[in-house]
Formats: structure tokens, sequence, C-alpha cells
């Protein structure tokens, strides 16, 4: 407090030295009128410049500011200098200042007497006061001598200063009473303000009754729902539990059945497998056996073709060497021709032994002819022998081909074997179908168990929207508190109800900000968590049909996958909590605030209460103005602060959510890659189904095809022997005979050794029909086994029973689903009457709504329109009043008014009338009342406006909510369809097992009847293969004689030949005694030399032909004994 004194001393010590300037300056002024009207400028000027609030003003609170403030005025008068009272008239720019410094002074100085007699003062201290004091009086007794000189002048001038005091008191009281108006006025309208807030807060506070209220119905609905889903769960579950019994019963019938028939095929396929086996082991054997009796026929095959091909060449040489024989023997005909032509002028009388030797030429000719003809004979018989030979080979063949058809009755017997196994196997597929049916039970308590879950988190689900709804409740009743709260805080204040209301505005709106954001994050993690609950069931789904494949990486990475989700969703949950607890410390931090601003309005209360007596008003508004000013910084922080934690929430929760779609896009693009790469392994399993079919046809055209061929070659191959031996019959015969009487030795020895062979494969018939008559009794037996077996199962009538019963069951729910269809396309149809309704309605609305905007347009223009009538009116009223004023009228009212009474005030300085004043303020107030009123019935309109919007809101909220009731109507026959097609699916896979179970007893019956038909066929090939084994013994016997016919002919050739041999000897003995004779011509006659000549070259070409003869003869005879001693060796 002392601080503060002393600052107060100090600030009139710098006032009172600026008071002599200004008495100087208005000493060296004109006239008194003029300077008053410079003080009355001077003093408005200041008054429109004067600051809103001093930081320096004191602000007294004692209690003796209430005694004689009068008196203290007179003293403070006497006591200052007759400077200081100049200074005062000149200073017409701060009376009002002056006024408060006296005042203040007053103050000040009984403050100051106070402090010295409380004041303790040293020695030098008290010698300081001392000398000021004295210098003090001494400038005091100075002021009384010239006051006693000058009274007259000073009375004069003092009573000119008070009366220009009182006219600038007279306006400032004029000033006081317009800003009292202008205030009295904002009181109005901030009351008016009031009650509106008050009125929406019970609308609103209505509205939310009305939506707890639909909020607990609907939570009723709910909860009775879910009783009803209930009822309905123990009905499944008991229909399930006796399902589930019935299956068992099932099961175990099944299972006994199937444990005494494979106890029994295992007995019989154990003795029957070890028969097989040794029979398949002594077949083995002799499949050895003949494979080396053919390897080695195949190795002397290939002997004999090397002997052939060497035969060839020879043969080739041999036809080389004939033909040149023959080109030799036609050069020697030639000459001989020309020789005899010749001789025929010289030796006329030797044409008698021509003759002679000519017709014995012809009898050599004519045995040549019956040579030709016995060998033309040969090579027929020859040929007859190739085509026999061409025949045993083809016999051959169809015996190898009957060895391999032997094998594949092997392999069929063996496949026989393994059918009689897949017995065994259909017990294992039973099995299978058992452990199948395990599952499904055990998926249905699995999906039983999740739907208990389902009910337990739809409970907790409605016990946090019971305590939401608690929190709601307690929310509108602090609402209700904050507005009784600020009603009464209402008329307590005025200029802070602005304030305060629009805080609370202001917090309001944060509050709806953060309840709508709490509902739509409430609703996207709803929304997450269905989501979350979908993907579960697509991910269940997919792990049942990953299960049946055999892809665990796959299902690894998926569960992988789901709990990183699951571990985000946590997360996300989290982050949730956070922002909710945030929220609410955001919402106690408002509170808090709210608490400080009702602290606030109650010690201002406090200060308005004390400081009436002791501060203007004014300075006490500037000083509440700060204090608001600071709130209203410190309310702002706070907004700043939660928007900025809201948007980190925001953006957080974006981050999340985006991270979670990104991770779902991921497990559905994983998904669909899978599934992709499912339907691309179905459709590559489906093409190579259809290429193997392909390629069985395929290999079926082309054995057809290489058996055509195999003919035609045959049937070409035939038809070229029958051409190349007609061409080379007439060229060839002397060469093919040595070379066919080669191979007819040859021919001979295999001939032998097949009959060898004949005989060994005879034995292998024999022992194959022993074979093949086992094989028929083991499979009249296997026939009986079928048939016991096949007696044995009753369960196949109980399975065609179930399936009869699943398949009224699936016709059943067919039923039901067309029923639901049509409820459902009944409901689309109410919802599309409702829609068009809702439609109707908003048409209504939006009509409505444009009727009364133009009603309100129209108002308030009409009112716009009387608004600027009255103020026509107030203008024409103050210029008649006040003529000489003059305003420009393109300014708006309030400018014109604030100039005109700016103006008006000028003019009322020099002609004061209180009257005059009191009529103008008078028609002021009436102005501002009919304004005022004006502005009320503005509104009044807005009001009737906003109850427009919320009736509207109201009804468009009522039609959301009606959709949203369809809409999750509509979701809920949606899932029970999917359901309904979930067991339908389930339903139908049953059937496709049970259809596939089907099939395979099908395909065991089937193999059954194959298996008869491919005895049968074993059965007639056996008896084929017995005629032709009967006619290759007839061809064998054939042969047999054709050989000793062709005997018979070799031994008649031989005989031949040797007559040939006797005429060649016949004939050289007659061509000596003519080489005698034409040598004692020669000897006789005395020819020529040219004659004896040509004899000579006739003798040398006889001898040579001569010896050529007989270089063939002596080849005859040896091939001749070469055969015979071959056919002695074979013999």
């Amino acid at each position: 407090d002392q601080d503060k004194k002393v600052e107060t001393l100090m600030v009139p010590s710098k006032r009172q030295e600026a008071l002599p300037l200004h008495q100087e300056a208005k000493q060296e002024s004109g006239s008194g009128k003029k300077k008053a009207s410079s003080k009355k400028q001077k003093t408005e000027n200041v008054f429109v410049d004067e600051p809103l609030i001093h930081a320096t003003t004191y602000i007294p609170l004692m209690d003796n500011a209430d005694s004689s403030p009068v008196v203290d005025k007179r003293e403070v008068v006497d006591l200052l200098k007759p400077d200081q009272v100049e200074g005062i008239q000149k200073s017409g720019t701060k009376k009002l200042k002056t006024e408060t410094d006296k005042e203040n002074a007053e103050v000040k100085f009984k403050d100051f007497l106070l402090s010295l007699k409380t004041m303790m003062f040293s020695e030098d201290e008290a010698l300081c006061v001392v000398d000021l004091l004295k210098e003090k009086s001494g400038v005091i007794q100075d002021a009384l001598k010239k006051s006693s000189k000058g009274e007259l002048t000073t009375l004069i001038h003092q009573l000119q200063e008070k009366d220009k005091l009182l006219a600038a008191v007279k306006e400032d009281a004029a000033a006081t009473k317009d800003r009292c108006k202008q205030l009295t006025q904002e009181m109005m309208t901030e009351k008016e303000r009031s009650n509106v807030v008050i009125t929406r807060m019970k609308d609103r506070i209505g509205t939310l009754e009305k939506e707890h209220n639909v909020f607990q119905n609907k939570i009723h609905v709910s909860y009775q729902e879910t009783q009803q889903m209930q009822m309905k769960f123990q009905q499944v579950r008991e229909q399930m539990e006796a399902e589930i019994a019935h299956l068992k019963q099932e099961n175990g019938i099944l299972r006994d059945a199937v444990s005494n028939t494979t106890n029994q095929l295992e007995s019989k396929q154990s003795a029957e497998l070890n028969k097989l086996r040794q029979d398949y082991a002594r077949l083995v054997n002799e499949l050895t056996e003949k494979t080396g009796k053919l390897q080695q026929e195949e190795v002397q095959k290939k002997n004999a073709e090397q002997a052939a091909t060497q035969l060839k060449v020879q043969l080739q040489e041999a036809e080389r060497r004939w033909e040149e024989v023959q080109s030799y023997i036609r050069k020697r005909t030639a000459e001989h021709e020309a020789a005899q032509q010749d001789l025929q002028s010289k030796f006329v009388a030797k044409e008698n032994e021509v003759q002679s030797l000519h017709s014995k030429l012809t009898d050599t000719l004519v045995s040549k002819q019956q040579l030709e003809q016995r060998l033309m004979q040969l090579m027929e018989s020859e040929q007859k022998r190739v085509n026999k030979e061409e025949s045993l080979q083809m016999q051959v063949q169809d015996i190898l081909e009957q060895n391999e058809a032997l094998k594949a009755q092997i392999q069929q017997f063996h496949s026989q074997i393994a059918a009689q196994t897949s017995a065994s196997v259909l017990a294992e597929e039973l099995h299978k179908v058992i452990a199948e049916k395990d599952k499904q039970i055990k998926q249905t308590e699995d999906s039983l168990a999740s739907e208990r879950d389902h009910l337990t988190s739809k409970e907790e689900e409605l016990k946090d929207i019971q305590n939401m709804n608690f929190l709601l409740k307690a929310e509108v009743q602090k609402l209700q508190a904050l507005a009784n709260e600020q009603a009464a805080a209402a008329h307590e204040l005025e200029k802070m109800q602005q304030s305060v209301y629009v805080k609370d505005d202001k917090i309001r709106l944060l509050e709806e900000q953060l309840q709508h954001e709490i509902s739509n994050k409430m609703e996207e993690f709803k929304i997450l968590s269905d989501q979350n609950k979908a993907l579960k069931s697509e991910v269940q789904k997919l792990q049942t049909l990953v299960s049946e494949q055999p892809n665990k990486d796959v299902v690894e990475q998926m569960e992988k996958c789901i709990q990183e989700k699951d571990e985000k969703l946590k997360t996300v949950e989290e982050l949730l909590e956070t922002g909710l607890i945030q929220v609410a410390t955001k919402e106690e931090e408002l509170n808090a605030i709210r608490t400080e601003n009702s602290s606030l309005t109650k010690e201002v209360q406090d200060l308005k209460a004390k400081q009436n007596d002791q501060v203007s008003f004014a300075s006490l508004v500037e000083e509440l103005k700060k204090v608001i000013h600071e709130k209203d910084g410190k309310i702002k922080s706070v907004e700043e602060l939660l928007e900025a934690e809201l948007l980190k929430v925001a953006n957080k929760e974006k981050t999340v959510q985006l991270s979670v779609t990104s991770k779902v896009q991921e497990l559905q693009n994983l998904l669909k890659g899978k599934e992709e790469q499912m339907n691309t392994m179905k459709a590559v399993l489906e093409e190579k189904e259809k290429d193997l079919a392909n390629t069985g046809k395929w290999l079926q055209d082309l054995q057809e095809e290489n058996e055509s061929l195999k003919a035609h070659v045959q049937e070409v191959a035939q038809h070229n022997l029958k051409e190349a031996s007609s061409a080379s019959q007439f060229e060839e015969l002397e060469i093919v005979l040595k070379e066919k009487e080669n191979e007819l030795k040859r021919l001979e020895a295999m001939l032998k050794e097949r009959e060898s062979d004949l005989s060994s494969k005879t034995k292998l018939l024999q022992d194959v029909q022993d074979e093949n008559k086992l094989f028929k009794s083991q499979i009249e037996q296997l026939k009986q086994q079928n048939y016991q077996q096949a007696s044995s199962f009753p369960p196949h009538e109980e399975l065609l029973k179930v399936i009869s019963e699943r398949e009224k069951e699936i016709s059943g729910l067919w039923n039901e689903l067309d029923s639901l269809k049509d409820a459902v396309e009944h409901q689309r149809k109410k919802n599309n009457d409702l829609r068009e309704k809702n439609w109707e309605a908003m048409e209504a609305l939006a009509s409505t709504e444009k009727m009364l905007q133009d009603k309100v347009n129209k108002t308030s223009k009409e009112r716009q329109q009387q608004v600027e009538a009255v103020e026509l009116e107030a203008k024409e009223v103050l210029k008649k009043l006040f003529p000489k004023v003059s305003v420009p009228s393109n300014l708006s009212y309030s400018e014109w008014l604030h100039g005109f009474e700016k103006k008006a005030k000028e003019c009322m300085a020099g002609t004061s009338g209180s009257e005059e004043i009191k009529v103008l303020e008078h028609k002021l107030k009436e102005a501002d009342e009919m304004h005022t009123l004006l502005q009320l019935e503005c509104e009044k309109y807005k009001s009737v406006l906003a109850e427009t919007e919320g009736i509207l809101q109201k009804l468009q909220r009522s039609v959301e909510q009606e959709e949203n009731k369809w809409k999750v109507k509509v979701d809920e026959s949606h899932k029970t369809i999917k359901q309904m097609q979930s067991s339908f699916t389930s339903s139908e896979q049953e059937l496709e097992r049970l259809r596939s179970e089907n099939k395979d007893i099908e395909n065991l019956r089937r193999e059954r009847e194959h298996l008869e038909m491919e005895l049968e066929k074993a059965e007639m090939e056996r008896s084929t293969y017995v005629t032709e084994v009967r006619e290759l013994k007839a061809q064998l016997n054939e042969t047999l004689t054709k050989l000793r016919t062709e005997q018979n002919e070799r031994q008649k050739v031989a005989g031949d030949l040797h007559k040939a041999q006797q005429s060649l000897e016949l004939i050289q003995s007659k061509i000596v005694k003519a080489a005698g004779d034409t040598t004692v011509i020669e000897n006789s006659d005395v020819s020529p030399e040219t004659e004896s000549s040509k004899k000579e070259t006739m003798s040398v070409s006889l001898n040579q032909t001569v010896t050529q003869l007989q270089q063939l003869l002596q080849a005859v005879n040896q091939q001749l004994t070469k055969e015979k001693e071959h056919y002695q060796v074979l013999e």
C-alpha cells in the first residue's frame, strides 16, 4: 500500500508541472468565447481519443472516502496557486481528468498526513521534511500576498472558470447519460439473448430426453431380440445334439460292421495273396525262360540275315558274270555268223556236216528248254515254299502277339488282385467317412461355442451402451446445472454475459463435437469389430478349405496375418481408449474453466459492491474487460489445445484405419491370389485329364493306323515279291537255281529248328491252359466272395435312407429359402413404399420451407422498410430540431447519429437549454426503444426460423432412423439367408460325399462285370489258340510232304544233269572230230592265209566255249554234292 501511495504522489507532481505551460498558452489566446469553444473542441477530441484502460490508476478502498467531499474541495482550491487555477482554466482538454486528479489529490493529502503520523523519521529525514515545509510555506505566503493585491480580478476570473466548469460538467453528464442509455440497451439485448439461449437449452434438453427414451426403447427391443435369438439357439442346440446322438449311433453301427468285414476280408485276402504270390513267382520264372529262348531265336535270326546278305552279294556277282558271258557269246555268235556267210561261198561241201551239227544243237536246245521248264517248276515250288515260310512267320508273329496278350491277361489278373485289395481300401474309406463325420460334429460344436461367444459379446455391448446412456444422462444433468448457473449469472452482470455465453456456446459446440466424434469413433469401432468378425469368419472358411488341401504354409501365413491384424485392432482400441481419456481430461479442464468463470463472476459482484462508492463505472468495466480478455485468451488456448489433440487423435485413427484397410486389402489380395491359384490348379488338372483322354484316343487311333499300315505293308511286300519274281524270271533263272538250292538247305535246317520251337510252344500252351483253369477257379471263388460281401453290406441301404432324408431336408430348406426370398421381396416393396412416402414428406417439407423462407424474406423486407422509414423520420425530426446542423447522408444511421450528436453539442454549447436537452433525450430514448423493438422482432423471426429448421432436422432424423431400422432388418434377413445358404452348402457337401460313395460302389460293380467279360474273352482266346495250334500242326504235315516231293524232284534233276554231261561229252568229241577234218582239209587244200587264220579263230572260240561249259558243269556238280552231303547230315 505504501508503494501505491508513493506512485500516486508522483503522478500529481507531474501533472502540476504540466499545468503552468497550459496557463501561459491560454493567457496569450483571445477572448473568452473563443477559449471556451476551443476548450470544448479539445475536450471532445480528448474524449474520443481517451484510452479504455489506464494502467496506473489508483483505486482507494478506504472508509474515509464518504466524509464531506465538498469541504475538502474548497480547502484544496484555496491552497492552490493562481497559476494552477489558470492552468486548470486553459487545460480544457482534460477537465474530467483534472477533477479526478483533484479528488485523488485530496485523498492523497489525507493519506499523506496519516502516513506522516504513522512513520518514524531519522534526524536527516526530519531535517529534509522541515526544509520542504519551509519552502512550501514561503510559496503560500507569496500567493497570499498576490491574492490580497488582486482579489477582485481573481474572483471574476474564478467565476468565469466555474461557469466553464459547469458547462463542461453538463456536457459530461449528457455523455454519461448517453452511455447509460447504450448500456441499458445492451443489457436488454443481452437479456433477450439469454432468454433465447435458455429456450434453446430447454428445447435441446427435451430433444435429448426424447432421444434417450427412443434409445431405451431400442435397447429394450434389442434385448428382446437377443432373448429370442437365445431361444432359437437353444432349439438349434437341442436339434444338433439329437442329430449328433443319432450320428454317433450310426457311426457305432458302421464301425462294428467295418471291423467285422475288415477281419473277414483280411483273413481271406491273406490266403489268396499267398497263393497268388506263389503263382506269380512261378509265372515270373517261366517268363524268364521264355525270354531267354526268344533272345536265342533273335540271335539265330540275326545270323541267318547276315548269311542271306552274303548270299545276295554272291548272287549279284554271279549275275554280273552271267551277263558278261552272255555278251561274249553274243559277240562270238555274230562273228560265227559272219564266218558262216564267208564259208558258205567257200565251204558249200561242208553244209551237210553243219546241218548235222545244227540238228545236234537243236537237240541240246530242246534239252535246255526242258531244263528251263524244270527250273520254272522248281521256282514255283520255291515260291510256294517262300509263301509257306511267310505264313509260318505270320504264325510265329501271332504266337508272339498271343504271348503279349497272355502278359496283358497276367497284368489284368494282377489288377484283379489289386481290386480284391480294394475291399480293404473301401474299409479305409469308410473309416475316413467316419472321421469326417466326427470332424463335422466337432465343427458344429465349435460353431455353437462361437455363437455363445457372440452372444456374450453382444451382452457386453449392451452393457457398454447402458453405461454410455448413464454417462449421457450425467452430462445432460451437468448441462442443466450449467444452464441454471448461467441463467442466475445473467441477471448479475451486464457485459460479462456476452463473453460468458459466447464461451458457453463454444464449450457446448466443443462438447457436441466431442460427443459427435465419440459417437463416430464408437460407430467406427463397431464397424471395425464387425469387419474383424466378418474377416474371422472368412478366415475360418479359408482354414476349412485349406485344411482339406495340404497347403500348411498358406494356413500359417494366414494365421500370422490374422494375429497381426488382431494386434493392430488392439492397438486401435488402446488408441481410442487413450483418446477418450484425453477427451475426459479436456472436459474436466473445461469444467474447471467454468468454475473459474463462476468464481470470477462472484468476484466481479463483490468488487462491484465494494467499488460502487469509490471508483467510476468506466474503470471497473475496463478492468472487467481485461479479466474477460485474459480468460478469453486462456479459453482460446485451451480450445486450440483441444483442437490440436483432436486432430492428432483423428490423424492417428486415420493412419491406423489406413494401415488396417491396407492389411485387410493385402489379406484379401492374398486370398484372391490363393483362390486364383486354386482355380488355375483345377483348370490345369482338368486340362491334364482332357489331355490324357485325348492321348488315350490318339493312342487307340495310332494302334488302329499301325495295324492298317502293317496289313498294307504286307500286301505291298507280297505284290513287290510277285513283280520282282515276274520281272527277273527270264533273266536270272540259272543263278536263282543255284542260290535257291543253297537256301533250300538252310530252310530245311530252319524248319527243323522251328519244329523244335513248336514242340516247346505246344508245351507252353498246355501250361498256359492249366494256369487259365486255375485262374478260372480263382475267379469263381472271387465272385462268390464278392457276392457274399455284397450280401454282408446292410449299411448301404441305411446310407440310401440317410441320403433320401437329407434330400428331403434339402428340399425343405429350398422351400424355406423361397419363402424367405418372398418375405425379403415383400420387405423391399414396403421399404420402397416407405421411401416414396418419405420423399413425399421431404418434398412437402421443402415446399413448407420455401413458403416460410418467402414469408420470412417478406417480413424481413417489410421490417427493414419500416426501420428505414423510422430512421428517416428520426433524421427529419432531428433536422427540424437542429436546422443549423448538417451531416452527410451517405453515412450509416449509427454514424449519422454520432456525427449529429457531436455537431448538436457544438451548437448547444452557445445556447445551453436544459429543457431542450431533455426533449432531445426523450426523443432519442424513444428512437432507441423503437430500434430495440425492431431488433427484438427480427430476433423473434430468426428464432422462428431456427425452430422450423430444428423441426425439419428432427423429421430428417426420424426418417433416417426408420431407414436405418429397415436397413438393419434387411441386413438381418441377409444374414439369415447366408446362414441358410451355408447350411445348404454343408448338406450339399454331404450329398456329394454320399454320391461319391455310391459312385465307388457302382465302380466296384462295373469292375466285377468287366472282370467277368475279360474272363469270357480269355476263354474265347484259349479256344482260338487250340484251333490255331491244330492248324499249325496240319501246316507242318503239309510242309513235310512238300519237302519230300522236292527231294524227289532234286533226284530227277541230278539224273537230267548226268544226261546233259554225257551229251556235252558227245558234242566235245564231235567238235574234236570236226577240228581233225579241218586240219585234213588244210593239209589237202592249198588255200590262202586268210582262210587259215579264220579257222584258227573258230577253233579257239569253240575251245573257250567248251571250257566255260565244263566249268559250269563242275560248279553244278559241286553244289549238288554239297546239297547231298547236307541232306545226308540232316537225315
